[in-house]
Order: structure tokens, then C-alpha cells, then sequence
């Protein structure tokens, strides 16, 4: 979806899907060659078309077709409603460990894991407050302004979260006699 999103903004070539998927997503991390993955399956489901070539050495610059477009903006205003899937790879993980011998190698990564997300929080934060700074000075930044603060705050909070559950994992999993039922939470424990 972010592939086609991008492309309902404005069309591109593959190579420029990739370099706005980095900037537009820096933390979702997505493979250097999503757009080249994307493209075929968006374009055979009739989402996207072969819009030109340019230049000497030509590139396929792609566009959304209306059915794309369509798709985009039920995709952006409908799944609100929709609840989020529990996909997190830690604990795609934690359902594979072999016992006993996996559980010790399993909480050093999860202890890793914390102390990136932690890292990750703070910078966040700084990439925050440094927005914020520019954007006071620079007078009121409109709707999208509001939109890019909303978003480097919540990836702050998400970053923070993940390292507050990765810390709640770890100790758990070191010692689950010595853990205090969550607060507000019954935890089956």
C-alpha cells in the first residue's frame, strides 16, 4: 500500500518509489528493492500502468490507474476501523525457541532488541523537538506540519512502547515467579 500511495501522490520510476518509500518511512525499513517487488504485482492487479520511458537509457515511470487511486484513498479513511494485526517478529520468535537451551541466546536478543528500541526512542525524541524548534520558528506549518509532528511523535511513543515490552519480556522471562501482575491487566500470572 505504501508503494501505491506513493504513486497516487505522483508518478515515478522504480528507483524513485524506493528513494521516497526511504524517506517517507525511515522506520519502517523497507528493502532497497520493495518498489521493484511491488510494481509487477500492482501493475498485473490493474492498480498501477506503465505511465513512460525517458531519457536515453529509458525507465518505466509508473502511475496509479483509477482503481488504484480508489483503493488508496478506501485504504486511507476506512481502516480506522480495523484493528491492527499482533505481527511482531520477537514474538514470531518466542513460539520457536527449543527449551532449555534456546532461552538463554532468546533473552540476550531480547535484551538487545530493548536497548535499540531505547536508543531509537531517544533519537526520536531529539528528531522531535528539532522539528518542533523549526517549525516554531518558522510560523505555523499548516495541516501537513501538524501531520509530520503527529507522526515523529507517535514514532517516538512506538519506539519507547517497544522498548518498555521488550524490558517487561526479558524480565519476565529471566525470572517469572518475581513478576507483579501488570497494572489493569490480568496477565495470568
Amino acid at each position: 500500500m505504501a508503494v501505491l500511495a506513493l504513486l497516487a501522490e505522483q508518478s515515478d520510476s522504480q528507483a524513485g518509489v524506493n528513494r521516497r518509500l526511504a524517506e517517507r518511512y525511515p522506520g519502517a525499513r523497507f528493502a532497497d528493492n520493495s518498489a521493484h517487488k511491488s510494481l509487477p504485482s500492482l501493475e498485473s492487479q490493474g492498480l498501477v500502468r506503465r505511465a513512460a520511458a525517458v531519457g536515453e537509457r529509458p525507465l518505466d515511470v509508473y502511475e496509479a490507474t483509477v482503481k488504484g487511486v480508489e483503493l488508496v484513498e478506501r485504504w486511507l479513511y476506512d481502516s480506522s476501523a480495523v484493528l491492527p494485526a499482533l505481527r511482531d517478529e520477537l514474538r514470531a520468535r518466542l513460539q520457536h525457541v527449543r527449551e532449555p537451551e534456546g532461552l538463554p541466546a532468546m533473552v540476550e536478543a531480547i535484551e538487545a532488541q530493548e536497548q535499540a528500541c531505547a536508543g531509537e526512542y531517544v533519537a526520536a525524541q531529539k528528531r522531535l523537538r528539532a522539528a518542533q524548534r523549526q517549525r516554531k520558528q518558522a510560523g505555523d506549518g499548516g495541516w501537513r506540519g501538524v501531520v509530520e509532528i503527529a507522526l515523529m511523535r507517535d514514532e517516538a511513543i512506538l519506539w519507547g512502547s517497544l522498548a518498555l515490552r521488550r524490558q517487561r519480556m526479558r524480565e519476565y522471562l529471566e525470572d517469572p515467579a518475581g513478576m507483579a501482575p501488570l497494572e489493569g491487566v490480568d496477565d495470568g500470572g
